[in-house]
């Protein structure tokens, strides 16, 4: 007998278990590694509501933030999530040792797989580039990774806890006012087991993107 389940994530408008899987991890790492005492607030770089709406326009993303509003892990920290017709979208900013880092976390879902294209991503890495204090060119982002300069990352195999056709890919590029990590996912989401693979009937995929001031602030935080 086929039996049909759902992987760790439906489309609804609780975004508890993204928040979980994707950003608490990251963030975690970042507190453990330097402390609060490191999370200092400067006015000037602090990110508003204003400031992701604006961004979200100019790099043509129709999204909303979500009725909980912003949280706060510690001084100088800031989250925001924000939903779209086919993602959702998390924001976390601080200021670590007086530099900047930025990470987004994009989480789309499709009935179709769904191949890696820079294309599709571009408006995100553009919204990203924005968010980052405005400092850095918004299209500069997407054209080094995107150019053939950089080599093609190497799809690594996880089991994914069972989830079927997983693929990891991982990039990392020096920008000319920060450093950035990228990495894409996808994995089948909705699926019934059957012999002798299982039939997926929805995908999910999930972009995160995180800049950093410096290559030196990267560097120390995954020491």
């Amino acid at each position: 007998m086929n039996e049909k389940i759902d992987g760790p994530y439906t489309f609804k408008k609780d975004f508890k278990p993204f928040l979980r899987r994707f950003v608490l991890p990251v963030t975690a790492v970042c507190i453990i590694a330097f402390g609060i005492a490191l999370f200092n607030r400067r006015t000037d770089h602090s990110l508003t509501e204003a400031d992701v709406m604006a961004a979200a326009q100019q790099a043509g993303l129709s999204l909303e933030l979500s009725k909980e509003g912003a949280e706060s892990w510690g001084e100088g920290h800031i989250l925001y999530t924000l939903t779209g017709e086919n993602a959702t979208v998390s924001v976390s900013h601080a200021l670590v040792d007086g530099e900047q880092v930025l990470q987004l976390h994009c989480l789309s879902q499709a009935e179709e797989m769904p191949e890696f294209s820079w294309a599709d991503w571009a408006p995100y890495l553009s919204f990203a580039s924005r968010l980052f204090d405005g400092a850095m060119d918004s299209e500069e982002l997407f054209h080094v990774l995107s150019s053939d300069a950089l080599p093609e990352p190497v799809p690594l195999t996880e089991d994914g806890g069972g989830r079927a056709e997983s693929k990891v890919l991982n990039w990392q590029a020096q920008l000319s006012d920060g450093y950035s990590v990228v990495n894409w996912r996808r994995h089948g989401s909705e699926l019934t087991r059957a012999f002798p693979s299982p039939v997926i009937h929805r995908w999910e995929s999930v972009l995160s993107v995180s800049l950093y001031g410096s290559k030196d602030i990267y560097e120390t935080m995954h020491e």
